[in-house]
């Protein structure tokens, strides 16, 4: 039930039971003070990985515990979906690093995470869900998937500082992504992400042959 834990605001572990199955999508939502899941091995649905709650083959990353302690988080290799309200409301996460084979974002996935500031998405996302961002203030987002299918309120209330987006202009003008964040981000950089004058990375998979690094480029790291 959705409501099953509406009142545990105080709780910091959560032990879930062996013969669990499904649950709805809603049922973590008020446990603010969560820090971590547990499940027996026995259990056929489900598994936890320090403390985060997935699919027992590991392809879905279910929930995030929202007052697990750290900054950052890189999502495992294997995972293929964000799930619905996966890391919602997470009070601690500055940055998110999401990396392939992920192609799906659920709805929610990561709304309302008050502290986040950093998004970085892989080129294999290829479907991105409503309000997938939403409420979210983000100093940067990182999109290496060009042209993937985006729910036009995919952001609906967030707002983005600065994008890097891995297409060029025409690849931008007609994106899905362009349409998500109408109106709701500052700058944009095109192939390449740049900070302080350093080349951290080149965001066009798709190129063999490189040229045109912008002449604001001081310095190339050597993760680029």
């Amino acid at each position: 039930n959705q409501n099953a834990f509406s009142t545990n605001g105080n709780m910091s572990s959560l032990s879930l039971p062996d013969a669990l199955t499904s649950y709805d999508d809603d049922v973590f939502d008020d446990c603010t003070s969560l820090q971590s899941f547990s499940i027996s091995e026995s259990n056929t649905k489900y598994k936890t990985v320090n403390g985060v709650l997935y699919t027992k083959d590991g392809t879905k990353l279910i929930r995030y515990p929202i007052a697990k302690s750290g900054t950052s988080f890189t999502v495992p290799s294997g995972v293929t979906a964000i799930g619905y309200s996966a890391f919602y409301k997470n009070a601690n996460l500055t940055s998110i690093t999401v990396k392939s084979p992920v192609d799906t974002i659920y709805r929610f996935a990561f709304g309302y995470a008050k502290k986040l500031k950093s998004i970085d998405l892989p080129s294999s996302v290829s479907v991105v869900y409503a309000k997938a961002f939403d409420g979210l203030s983000l100093d940067k987002i990182i999109l290496r998937s060009k042209k993937p299918s985006v729910a036009e309120d995919a952001f609906n209330t967030g707002k983005v500082t600065n994008v890097y987006y891995a297409g060029g202009t025409n690849d931008w003008s007609s994106s899905e992504w362009k349409t998500a964040l109408d109106g709701k981000y500052t700058n944009i950089s095109y192939g390449f992400y740049i900070a302080d004058g350093v080349l951290l990375s080149y965001l066009n998979e798709d190129v063999t042959v490189l040229s045109g690094i912008p002449v604001s480029v001081k310095k190339i790291s050597s993760s680029a």
